[in-house]
C-alpha cells in the first residue's frame, strides 16, 4: 500500500509541471560534451549590476527546470557567475516569469509580518520567489538578504537588490539560490542557483596565485523535489548520469 500511494503522489505532484513550451529556459549541454565554466560579471568600479529573469519550462525526460536567464550580446546565459571584490555592490534586478501553471492553488498564507512587506507581498506559492546570498555576511533587510518578509510575485516589474559585500568578507565560493519559505527546494532543486566568488584569496594563500581557476556547481535533481527517486546530477547544467536509488527489500 505504500508503494501505490508514493506513486499517486508522484502523479499529483507531476501535475505542477508545465508545457515545455512555457516560459522555456535554455537547453541544457549535450551529454558528453566539454564542461564549461558558468558565463561570468565581474565587478567594475566598486559595483556590479546584472538582471537576472527567473523561469521554468520541462525537459523531455519531464524534469521540471528553473532557471535564472541573463541576456548576453551572443545569447541567455543561465545563471551566471559573480565576481566581486570585498567593499564591492552587488545590484540585482530580479523580474519573475514563472507563470502559466495551476502551482498557485497550493500555497501558504503567513501571519502578518512584524516588519514591513518588502516586495510585492502576497501569499507565498510554487510561483513566488525571492534571493538569499548565501554565505554571505550580508544583513537580513530589504533589498539586501531578507528572505522572510521580501516576496517577488510573477508578471510584476521585478525587485531591486542592492548587497554591498563587506570589507571583511573572507575570499571565496559562494552562492545565490531562491528562498522562499515551504517552496525553496522545487526552485534550487530545478535549477535556480549560481556561484558567487569574492576574489582575493591569494592575499590569503599567496601559492594560488596564477593558478587555473576553473568553477563546477554540481546539482541534483529529483523528478519530482519531494519524493526521493530518479535524478539527473549535472555538472554546469551537463547532466552526468541519470540515476535511481535502489528500492528497500521487503
Amino acid at each position: 500500500m505504500r508503494r501505490v500511494s508514493s506513486w499517486l503522489l508522484l502523479i499529483l505532484l507531476s501535475g505542477f509541471c508545465l508545457p515545455k513550451s512555457a516560459a522555456q529556459c535554455p537547453d541544457r549541454p549535450e551529454s558528453g560534451t566539454v564542461v564549461n565554466d558558468p558565463f561570468s560579471l565581474s565587478a567594475q568600479n566598486g559595483s556590479l549590476s546584472a538582471q537576472l529573469v527567473l523561469a521554468r519550462s520541462v525537459d523531455n525526460n519531464g524534469y521540471t527546470h528553473y532557471c535564472y536567464k541573463y541576456n548576453t550580446p551572443s545569447g541567455i546565459a543561465e545563471a551566471p557567475t559573480f565576481r566581486l571584490n570585498p567593499g564591492d555592490h552587488l545590484l540585482l534586478d530580479v523580474v519573475n516569469q514563472i507563470t502559466g501553471g495551476n502551482s498557485s492553488k497550493m500555497k501558504m498564507n503567513m501571519p502578518a509580518a512584524s516588519s514591513k512587506t518588502c516586495g510585492d507581498g502576497g501569499p507565498m506559492t510554487l510561483e513566488s520567489t525571492n534571493v538569499h546570498f548565501h554565505g554571505l555576511n550580508v544583513p537580513p533587510v530589504c533589498h539586501s538578504d531578507d528572505v522572510i518578509n521580501t516576496l517577488i510575485q510573477p508578471s510584476t516589474p521585478g525587485f531591486h537588490y542592492d548587497v554591498q559585500i563587506p570589507l571583511t568578507e573572507p575570499p571565496g565560493l559562494y552562492w545565490y539560490h531562491p528562498h522562499i519559505h515551504e517552496f525553496t527546494e522545487f526552485q534550487v532543486n530545478g535549477g535556480a542557483a549560481g556561484a558567487i566568488i569574492v576574489e582575493g584569496m591569494e592575499k590569503y594563500r599567496p601559492e594560488v596565485a596564477g593558478l587555473t581557476e576553473r568553477v563546477f556547481v554540481i546539482r541534483q535533481q529529483y523528478l519530482v523535489p519531494w519524493i526521493p527517486g530518479p535524478y539527473q546530477l549535472t555538472i554546469n547544467y551537463q547532466v552526468a548520469a541519470f540515476l535511481a536509488p535502489k528500492q528497500p527489500s521487503r
